[in-house]
């Protein structure tokens, strides 16, 4: 099998580029204990999205190297897996980016209290979010946290630019912990089903989002709720 395995790899190496012509894990299964990169076309992606169609973010997901030796799970749920934790990877890099953008043009009465506050959520993003790349890799997958690639994929409305008041900084973030929230929520159930140590993570970084949703929305005015 593995000689059949080495001669459909290289004949991948002949190809043009731009096929991206991938080995089937349904066929080589027992290569999962192998050191062997195993990449997938758009075409041949093994998860679909909420929607029924391929996502952007699902493409480039399903191009990543998965690497034989990793978690003990097949090759499929790897991908699937790491598929929903690169989404909230995304999310959460855009969080810690507009945060600090809060954290550095915030004005009002609440400057120190929500300054603070901004740089702790700026904080739990930025470790939460290298906490859910190191689970990717542990799948076998690459995390990706380029811009380019959060600029594409993020569920966040853009941040204002200049000076905002203090209490339009409390509504702006108070809508960003929530999205995150809600779509972290929505991939629980299917996550669950496809790896339970990723369902753990996610669980636990969005108790951390929903105790900052706590905290940020107590700085509302009475008018304001």
């Amino acid at each position: 099998m593995l000689e059949a395995l080495e001669q459909e790899l290289t004949l991948v190496a002949g190809a043009n580029d731009h096929h991206r012509v991938l080995v089937n894990p349904a066929r080589y299964r027992a290569t999962s204990a192998l050191d062997v990169p195993v990449r997938y076309s758009a075409s041949e992606t093994p998860w679909a999205s909420l929607e029924g169609e391929d996502s952007e973010q699902e493409r480039t997901m399903a191009q990543q190297p998965v690497i034989g030796r990793a978690a003990a799970l097949d090759v499929d749920r790897r991908l699937n897996a790491a598929g929903f934790l690169q989404e909230l990877l995304i999310d959460l890099v855009d969080l810690s980016l507009q945060g600090k953008q809060a954290h550095w043009n915030l004005r009002g009465r609440m400057f120190r209290d929500l300054h603070l506050l901004l740089d702790e959520v700026v904080d739990a993003a930025r470790d939460d979010a290298d906490r859910l790349a190191e689970r990717c890799l542990a799948l076998g997958v690459a995390a990706d946290g380029r811009l380019a690639t959060v600029a594409a994929g993020t569920h966040l409305e853009a941040f204002p630019e200049g000076r905002v008041e203090d209490h339009r900084v409390v509504e702006l973030l108070v809508a960003r912990l929530q999205t995150v929230s809600e779509v972290g929520r929505s991939r629980l159930g299917r996550l669950g089903e496809l790896d339970q140590v990723s369902q753990d993570l996610v669980n636990d970084v969005l108790a951390g989002i929903e105790k900052y949703l706590w905290m940020v929305e107590a700085h509302r005015s009475a008018e304001q709720r």
